[in-house]
């Protein structure tokens, strides 16, 4: 099924449905990041991605796994064939699959816990694995019928096993951060504090900081604040609230803040980037 990705990035936001899988054959797409997982397989290697800055030529059997802070972009030729899977889905969806809970955390560790290349090559039989789950998703999806999305969740989670064990030993056990990332994405929007986040799983401040920074490179003030600017983008191109209230509703209490950091993203102020997606520039 090809289908534009602007507007498949728009179904899994908008309708709430948790997994979307869409097969493309050409995708060119401007940077952006937003607010759910995204798994991309590569079929045909015409074009690249960029990733947080870096660029990586595509190559048959490449994935991606790209989470919520991740921007990115994709290059494509349109005159040569390009070929690839695009799956966009929500945490739950693997939580509500027939492993469950915690024990879920370790196939989502490449969305939550990059290694320094976000990506991978897969080939021989484990990219024809790969390739047979993804048409199965695609049919499925194509005819929703009675445990639809039960269905759709074990494929997703034999397809996160499948490329997991082509990961070549990387470690995949790493619980306790895996909960901590879990934690901030579903909680975001409270009053959130390194020592709060500390607290609740009974870590002084200075070892969570030491953990999450070891794990990801990142400091938690910036994965908070990188999951709050996303969610600020949607607010701003959805609805019509004012700047301050969506500094509320994303979890900042200072709305001077959420200006400052919104601008060190984005380079613009909130209403200079909801006119730029209301009135686009041709």
């Amino acid at each position: 099924m090809k289908r534009d990705m602007l507007s498949s990035n728009a179904d899994v936001r908008n309708t709430g449905v948790p997994i979307q899988i869409r097969h493309y054959q050409r995708g060119a797409h401007p940077e952006h990041a937003h607010d759910y997982l995204e798994l991309m397989i590569v079929l045909a290697p015409n074009g690249s991605q960029r990733v947080n800055g870096r660029t990586y030529r595509f190559a048959r059997g490449q994935v991606f796994c790209l989470g919520y802070a991740d921007k990115h972009e994709i290059v494509v030729d349109p005159r040569r064939h390009c070929d690839f899977y695009n799956i966009n889905f929500h945490p739950e969806a693997v939580f509500s699959s027939p492993k469950g809970g915690y024990e879920s955390l370790g196939l989502l560790r490449p969305f939550f816990l990059p290694e320094q290349v976000p990506t991978m090559i897969l080939s021989g039989g484990q990219l024809r694995t790969v390739i047979s789950l993804c048409e199965i998703m695609l049919r499925r999806d194509d005819a929703p019928g009675i445990f639809h999305s039960t269905a759709m969740s074990g494929l997703l989670s034999a397809l996160l096993s499948a490329i997991a064990e082509s990961s070549h030993g990387k470690p995949t056990d790493d619980t306790q951060v895996l909960r901590i990332m879990h934690y901030i994405t579903m909680n975001f929007k409270r009053a959130l504090t390194t020592a709060s986040i500390a607290e609740h799983f009974s870590l002084s401040p200075s070892g969570l900081s030491h953990l999450i920074k070891r794990s990801t490179d990142l400091t938690v003030k910036t994965i908070l604040v990188r999951r709050r600017i996303i969610e600020a983008k949607k607010l701003l191109s959805s609805t019509d609230l004012k700047p301050y209230q969506v500094a509320a509703e994303c979890g900042f209490n200072d709305a001077s803040h959420f200006f400052h950091c919104f601008r060190e993203d984005t380079h613009c102020t909130p209403e200079e980037f909801r006119q730029r997606v209301v009135n686009p520039p041709h």
